[in-house]
């Protein structure tokens, strides 16, 4: 085992996942207006296939999978945590919102008033199908969620992709983010947005 690592040092490249190329990803979870989980192939793991007795085993190529967290590149959105009644609300509006552009269904999760909807029961929800999206890569954010910018393709979507971090901005839902030092939401600015349609 150690002789396998032997040649790699400090100089080793960093895992990357950074790449112009749309990669496929599968949505399985949408923790707020910002965030999701999803199920990327990050290549292929060679395994050893035991043949029928007197023959030789066989190398096959297996893709392998793995969950990442993804932020939106570029966009903020209101906190699911806030204290401010406001802020929450607007806060499950975009939430709500992107579950409805990433599965292009109505999203019949709560709405003010309601009582509370769990990661859990996101995560549940999409599971129950296969939610597509695709993804243009960018480095690891600061608390290590992979950066993204997200794009879909409904069957009603005329083969167009559309980029949902762009869709979310120009609604007014969300607040453009650098990495740094993050905008103020607006009270009177975000109750009005989410009284909007959406």
């Amino acid at each position: 085992m150690q002789a396998s690592f032997a040649p790699f040092d400090y100089h080793t490249s960093l895992f990357s996942l950074a790449s112009p190329i749309p990669r496929p990803a599968r949505v399985v979870g949408i923790h707020d207006g910002d965030t999701i989980s999803c199920i990327i192939r990050i290549g292929s793991e060679q395994s050893i296939q035991s043949g029928q007795s007197g023959q030789s085993g066989q190398q096959e190529n297996h893709p392998t999978f793995a969950r990442f967290n993804v932020r939106l590149a570029g966009i903020d959105a209101p906190e699911m945590t806030s204290h401010n009644p406001v802020l929450k609300e607007a806060a499950i509006n975009v939430r709500n919102r992107l579950i409805e552009l990433v599965t292009g269904k109505k999203c019949t999760f709560e709405t003010p008033g309601m009582a509370h909807t769990t990661r859990t029961d996101i995560c549940k929800y999409l599971c129950q199908d296969v939610y597509m999206v695709s993804l243009i890569c960018k480095d690891m954010d600061k608390y290590g969620r992979l950066l993204a910018e997200v794009y879909v393709c409904h069957e009603n979507d005329e083969g167009i992709l559309r980029n949902i971090n762009a869709v979310l901005m120009n609604v007014g839902l969300v607040n453009t983010y650098d990495g740094g030092h993050k905008s103020e939401f607006s009270l009177l600015e975000t109750k009005s947005k989410s009284q909007q349609p959406n």
